[in-house]
């Protein structure tokens, strides 16, 4: 005969209202959780808005104290040869400037403001009309000229040596390349109509050992143009690793080179790039080292340079490059030096210019 279950000795028979009560609260938690949840996004939503509506009131309040120079004291500068870059102390209010190539020479304020700037051939690309996104066009008068619309924290931008054509790369997840979670967004933009020409480089075919690579997982960024405006280096990051592309926008491919290289820039003969190395992999302990590679030979060298330096370089001539830096002190701040150091090793780095970043060599080399 089948032998009827009884519970053991201390267990507990709960009934089914027992079970009605739990059920009931167990959904009154969720509702409760779901309206703390709902609170605090709406709370971290409106202290956004708030604090962000400070910053820009906080920005327009700057540039009233900063006005902008004289058109003619502008003009007379970018008659010659000459150094664009923003000018900062580190937060996200960032004038573009320009000054001649010697240090310590007069500094004169544009009326723009954005978070990256390049400039080539008399067309400028600014990214970041606010710290969170949005980009737009400039001309050699400084003048505005298209809007972009690119959402995401910038990045990177880039000028084509004829002036033709802009890359510019935000986060669209994560804030930095230190970061593991980090997700990018690398568009090219036509800088005469300002009309994406690539909305996104994740629809080139990358091709690696002669056949095609994919990965559900691939960022794009540190876009580089060679002279013919039509060949790019770029970074491609997938699976934990970086890789060196070259590509062909008419082609709409790229192909990889090598490893472990990011935010190449081609030097001005076009012989070689000079790019950031990692040297560590530990998510909090990330470091770059500055290389230079031949394109020839595909050799490369570190440079001079042994601090950590996050930054895609600019050429100022075929010998040295520029890039910023935190200041050091003592003691230390968040404001971005300039500096520059020889690619061929013949002399140590050296600072140029101070509250600088993001460098432009115009007329120059």
């Amino acid at each position: 005969m089948p032998v009827a279950w009884k519970p053991e000795a201390g267990s507990v028979i709960r009934s089914q209202s027992t079970y009605s009560t739990e059920r009931v609260l167990g959904q009154r938690w969720r509702v409760w959780l779901f309206s703390g949840v709902c609170l605090l996004s709406v709370a971290f939503a409106v202290s956004y808005v708030f604090l962000t509506a400070r910053d820009i009131e906080t920005d327009a309040e700057r540039a009233a104290r900063e006005p902008s120079a004289p058109t003619d004291a502008l003009a007379r500068i970018t008659a010659g040869p000459h150094l664009l870059f923003l000018q900062s102390d580190g937060d996200t209010y960032r004038r573009v400037a320009l000054t001649g190539l010697e240090s310590g020479g007069e500094v004169l304020l544009t009326p723009l403001q954005c978070q990256r700037v390049h400039q080539v051939a008399g067309r400028g690309l600014c990214v970041g009309k606010s710290p969170s996104g949005g980009a737009y066009i400039f001309d050699d008068t400084f003048e505005r000229l298209h809007d972009i619309d690119i959402n995401g924290l910038p990045s990177r931008a880039r000028v084509s040596p004829n002036g033709r054509l802009g890359a510019i790369t935000v986060f669209v997840q994560g804030h930095s390349y230190a970061d593991g979670a980090f997700s990018t967004r690398t568009a090219i933009v036509d800088m005469i109509s300002g009309d994406f020409i690539f909305d996104d480089l994740e629809d080139l075919t990358v091709i690696r050992d002669g056949r095609r690579f994919e990965a559900i997982d691939f960022n794009f960024w540190g876009v580089t143009f060679a002279p013919d405006a039509n060949t790019f280096y770029a970074t491609l990051g997938t699976g934990g690793n970086t890789y060196l592309l070259q590509g062909d926008l008419a082609r709409r491919e790229a192909r990889i080179l090598s490893s472990n290289v990011e935010c190449p820039s081609l030097s001005p003969d076009g012989k070689r790039l000079v790019f950031k190395k990692r040297i560590t992999r530990g998510l909090l302990n990330v470091e770059w080292r500055l290389h230079v590679l031949d394109l020839t030979t595909m050799t490369e060298t570190p440079l001079a340079e042994t601090r950590n330096v996050d930054d895609q370089v600019e050429w100022l001539d075929n010998d040295h490059v520029l890039y910023y830096l935190p200041d050091e002190g003592p003691p230390a701040t968040i404001r971005p030096d300039v500096w520059v150091a020889s690619v061929n090793g013949t002399e140590p780095p050296r600072q140029l210019w101070t509250r600088a970043l993001s460098p432009v060599v115009v007329n120059g080399r």
